[in-house]
């Protein structure tokens, strides 16, 4: 069935006000791929008379669901190779040399989906920065969507998850054999700190950030979800800190206020 023009405009808003995502014209799609399931899940007879529901009803737990089936989360392990090597040779000396004094470092996975990004992260500075770990050390990780926190939380990854991005020394490493995949390893899941957070929205009480991965988000959102995420996040950084960006994402609107860096293959913002 052709989902009607008038409920693709609903669901546009619905995620446009929500979560700033632009949902655009030829992604009809993915209402419907998306949107089917939830109906099923909750016994309505399809996504038509799901929308309708949504209409007639105050903003809840089934627009919430709605809107957590349309996001995206595909990522992997060390996702853009070319940032990571950025941050371990460009950003983590500079910042560890500026901070060697207080021995105090905040990271923040600002999207982190299923968590692949977050543990990346982990593995990095355990591998090739131990001395922070008698550093006070934070990595905070947030998403919108609490069913991919659960899933980052959980720390559960199937064989395919894993071959994206990881190696197998890696994998050996950090990851412990279970019957339903491999686990991140306790001492490796205990160093992130995962809290539900929607960009859009107040941030609530978050540390001073040394380092911040916003990647694959902005290219997403309206041009004022952009601005006044940016803005926060200016707010919310430490002198001289780094933004880590997607490939094609540049800090826009508020250019002026990052300085680019640039490294191999990628760039890497520092807040001036």
């Amino acid at each position: 069935m052709t989902l009607p023009n008038e409920d693709f405009a609903y669901i546009q808003k619905l995620l446009r006000t929500q979560t700033g995502f632009l949902l655009a014209e030829d992604k009809r799609y993915l209402v419907e791929s998306r949107l089917e399931p939830l109906a099923q899940r909750e016994c309505l007879d399809g996504i038509t008379n799901l929308i309708a529901h949504l209409r007639s009803h105050h903003f809840g737990y089934l627009h919430r669901q709605a809107l957590e089936a349309m996001m995206t989360h595909e990522t992997w392990f060390f996702r853009d190779q070319f940032s990571f090597d950025a941050l371990k040779e460009v950003a983590l000396p500079d910042l560890i040399q500026a901070r060697k004094l207080e021995r105090k470092l905040c990271l923040w996975s600002a999207a982190c989906a299923n968590g692949q990004e977050a543990y990346s992260i982990a593995m990095l500075l355990r591998e090739h920065f131990p001395m922070l770990l008698n550093w006070k050390l934070t990595i905070v990780a947030s998403d919108f969507s609490q069913a991919a926190l659960n899933r980052a939380q959980e720390g559960i990854y199937g064989d395919s998850e894993l071959r994206r991005g990881l190696s197998v020394a890696n994998r050996n490493r950090y990851f412990l054999k279970k019957d339903n995949g491999w686990q991140v390893h306790p001492n490796l899941q205990k160093m992130i700190e995962f809290r539900r957070l929607n960009l859009i929205e107040a941030w609530g009480n978050l540390p001073d950030m040394d380092i911040v991965f916003l990647r694959n988000v902005l290219i997403y959102l309206d041009p004022e979800a952009r601005r006044q995420i940016l803005e926060k996040m200016q707010r919310v950084m430490r002198r001289d800190s780094y933004l880590f960006l997607g490939h094609s994402e540049t800090p826009f609107p508020i250019q002026g206020i990052f300085d680019p860096v640039h490294f191999a293959n990628t760039v890497v913002y520092r807040l001036k």
